[in-house]
């Protein structure tokens, strides 16, 4: 407290002070609203889900239901040794659960091996685009879709699900996989555990429904079109955070 209360900060007239204030303010509230908007298109999407297929674990429409192994063409673990990771990016990431966010892929965690690691890693399977991953350690129950444009190897504790696109739409199983139904499922496999896990095996055996595949594909041609606006909206977000910041600099350096 002694060195706190001797620290030396700047002080301009109470009205510059005031000033700089209200602008930063400004700017954090718009920043916020662009958050809470990005929040309400997740919503949507949940909202849309809901209203074409109901909750996904009563199932009150019906559906018939599948185990995971029977709806996907591959369903592989990630090789169960630790990558040889990079000192800095190169053509191939290598995600983790790490990598794993409400969804999405966090890059700014994202780790890079070379050529050698990820044809050693990519030997029983190369991951392509629009594959599942999916966490199996830990906090288990996060998956993300991949994007096209990557060659991806898949780093700890993640396996990799790859459906059978003429019964099973990608995006679809993909919002599944995150859903209550499967957590659900995972949940009851890991009672008592000290750290969560999910091993191959028994998600091959997970049961989801599975509407006609033409109605799955309006649910994903949907949340193609909220996930566009969602690009839009997060890069309007990184522009307004850099703005800030650069306000901060400017008032203080």
């Amino acid at each position: 407290v002694k060195q706190i209360k001797e620290i030396i900060i700047p002080l301009p007239p109470i009205e510059e002070q005031k000033r700089i204030a209200d602008i930063l303010a400004k700017a954090s509230n718009l920043i916020d609203l662009r958050k809470q908007q990005l929040e309400k298109m997740d919503l949507l999407i949940k909202s849309k889900f809901i209203d074409m297929f109901g909750d996904p674990v009563t199932n009150p429409k019906g559906w018939e239901k599948r185990k995971l192994i029977e709806v996907c063409k591959e369903i592989v673990d990630c090789p169960h040794s630790t990558p040889k990771h990079e000192d800095r990016p190169t053509n191939y990431p290598s995600i983790r659960t790490t990598e794993l966010k409400n969804g999405v892929i966090d890059w700014a965690s994202m780790k890079y091996v070379n050529a050698e690691e990820y044809h050693s890693r990519t030997k029983r399977l190369v991951p392509q685009v629009n594959d599942i991953i999916y966490g199996r350690e830990g906090s288990y129950g996060e998956a993300v879709l991949l994007p096209d444009g990557y060659s991806f190897c898949l780093g700890q504790r993640v396996m990799l699900l790859r459906s059978n696109e003429n019964i099973c739409c990608p995006i679809f199983l993909w919002y599944l996989i995150r859903s209550p139904l499967v957590y659900n499922q995972a949940k009851a496999k890991n009672i008592g555990a000290t750290v969560g896990h999910v091993n191959v095996k028994d998600i091959m055996q997970f049961r989801i429904f599975l509407p006609p595949i033409c109605i799955q594909n309006q649910f994903a041609a949907f949340v193609e079109q909220v996930e566009k606006q969602k690009v839009v909206m997060q890069q309007s977000l990184e522009k307004m955070e850099m703005n800030y910041k650069a306000l901060m600099q400017e008032y203080f350096g």
